[in-house]
Order: structure tokens, then C-alpha cells, then sequence
């Protein structure tokens, strides 16, 4: 825990840093929500997170991004007294590239990034419980396009392989609004 707190002060100071140089512009705020496919023996759930968006001036078609995401697998037996929950809380910094559009109306764009995960493993039975938490240093890799809905709200779709112990698969859709015009 004391590592995650130590590295998310530095991007916060170095973020710090570049805005009062003048080089950074805050451009959005966004939502995601998803289909998360971790690897085995944990199955498919659903995840959420939320996003601030950055640019850089004089530095066209590449952004990045400060993001916190979680996803959450719970097992219970009917009829049993034990559950099972598996879990990762993360916070990233991802950058990404928007190539020139395909048209007026479809943006699309790659990134990667790192992140700190704190990967949490529950259970609970009848002779007592038991709860592991992992802090973990991950990267991920994504791809996917947006679709402006208005002028400064825009829809998204992405696929992201995050690579962390466990390694998951995410297909997310979301929403951002743009600070900017």
C-alpha cells in the first residue's frame, strides 16, 4: 500500500509540474463500464471506472490519461456456508494515440499504460474468513474508436488487455465529456 501511495504522489507532482509549466490542458472527464473476461478459474463479471484526460500542447494527436477502474467476482453455493470474492482496484496512467479520422464521425486510437492494482482475494466459511490483498504494479494495451454524440460529449468502445496477476480482458463502452471545444 505504501508503494501505490508513494507513486501516485510522484504522477500527481509530476502532473503538477507540467501544468504550471503551461504544457498541460485538461480535457475531459469520463465514465466506462464493461465486459471483464479475467483469466482462469475466475469467470466473466463486470467493471466500472471513471477517467480525467490530459493533453499536452504542441503535441497534436496524443493524450493521456489518469484513471481508476474496479471489477469484482463473488461465488456462493446454495446451500453451502462458504463465498469466494475475487477483486482489483486500480489506478492507471494510460497514453494514447487518436490517428486522423476515418471519416467526420469515427476517431479511432491506441494506447498503453501502467497502473498499480490492489488485487484482493475474500472468503469466508463457517470455521472463519480469510482476506489476502495484493498490490501489484500491472501494464495494459488498448485500441478502440470514439463517436462524438454532441459537440462535447463523446461515446467510446475499447478493448484493453491488462496485464497483472490475473491477466484480464476488457471490452468497455463509455462516455466523455470534453472540457475543450
Amino acid at each position: 500500500m505504501r508503494k501505490i501511495l508513494i507513486s501516485t504522489l510522484a504522477i500527481v507532482a509530476a502532473t503538477a509540474l507540467v501544468a504550471s509549466a503551461g504544457g498541460l490542458n485538461v480535457t475531459h472527464g469520463g465514465i466506462r463500464a464493461g465486459y471483464i473476461a479475467p483469466e482462469d478459474p475466475i469467470d466473466a463479471t463486470v467493471g466500472f471506472g471513471a477517467e480525467v484526460g490530459f493533453s499536452i500542447t504542441d503535441v497534436p494527436n496524443f493524450s493521456f490519461a489518469l484513471e481508476g477502474n474496479y471489477w469484482s467476482k463473488s461465488y456462493s453455493e446454495e446451500g453451502t456456508t462458504w463465498d469466494l470474492t475475487f477483486s482489483d482496484i486500480n489506478v492507471c496512467i494510460s497514453g494514447k494515440y487518436e490517428f486522423s479520422a476515418v471519416s467526420e464521425v469515427v476517431h479511432p486510437y491506441i494506447g498503453a499504460g501502467v497502473g498499480f492494482h490492489m488485487v484482493k482475494v475474500e472468503s469466508e466459511a463457517i470455521l472463519g474468513s480469510l482476506s489476502v490483498t495484493d498490490n501489484k504494479f500491472g501494464g495494459h494495451a488498448f485500441g478502440g474508436f470514439k463517436v462524438p454524440v454532441t459537440p462535447v460529449v463523446n461515446f467510446f468502445a475499447e478493448g484493453r488487455y491488462t496485464m497483472v496477476d490475473p491477466d484480464y480482458l476488457g471490452i468497455y463502452g463509455g462516455l466523455t465529456y470534453s472540457f475543450m471545444k
